[in-house]
């Protein structure tokens, strides 16, 4: 049986639910997207890649996302998928509004080829089509850590804690450079086996 967005979210919410008392389930979701989100931000790990053939002579095409619920913030990356020659980042621009790939050059497009975009997406806030089972798999204790300093530093409810705030954070920060260095090594983005010590005392 597949694991699903919505699954992992109430999985993810009951355990923060456990350690704060008085926290429903929509509150619960809404810091875990808003964790999910920043932390693809910050890292700018989840990429995926967009292909299509080029036309001869035509030197804008449109990427599509393949989820609701997420914007590309930016392209990365682009190349061929039989010789895999990467074309200059002076050879092409996108447009995070519009969606356009645009070529510079007339020399881009002299010739029918399979063409490879990888995306840097980023979801949308309080959307669970926006949630990459893979990736929030890989990187499920940097969220919860995450979702806990957060809640921990709300003044307005029971639970504040600014000590455990502070350590919950830390530990946050430990999970989101590990990942941020693995992507700049051109890695999978998967966290580094680290212990989270103040958020799973």
């Amino acid at each position: 049986m597949s694991v699903t967005a919505a699954s992992l979210i109430s999985l993810m919410a009951q355990r923060l639910m456990a350690k704060h008392r008085g926290l429903d389930v929509g509150g619960a979701a809404e810091v875990i997207y808003q964790t999910w989100s920043n932390l693809c931000s910050f890292t700018e790990a989840w990429k995926e890649e967009y292909v299509f053939s080029t036309v001869v002579d035509e030197d804008e095409y449109a990427i599509t996302v393949p989820y609701a619920g997420v914007i590309v913030r930016r392209i990365d990356r682009v190349r061929r998928t039989d010789t895999l020659q990467q074309y200059p980042y002076n050879d092409y621009t996108y447009n995070p509004v519009t969606g356009i790939l645009k070529f510079r050059y007339e020399s881009s497009t002299a010739e029918t080829n399979i063409i490879s975009a990888r995306m840097v997406l980023k979801p949308l806030v309080n959307n669970p089509d926006g949630i990459s089972t893979t990736y929030f798999q890989l990187w499920d204790e940097a969220i919860y850590a995450g979702a806990m300093s957060e809640l921990y530093g709300m003044g307005n409810k029971p639970w504040y804690d600014q000590q455990m705030e502070k350590r919950c954070l830390n530990d946050y920060e430990m999970f989101r450079g590990a990942i941020r260095s693995d992507v700049n090594r051109e890695g999978t983005g998967r966290p580094l086996q680290m212990q989270c010590p103040n958020v799973f005392a």
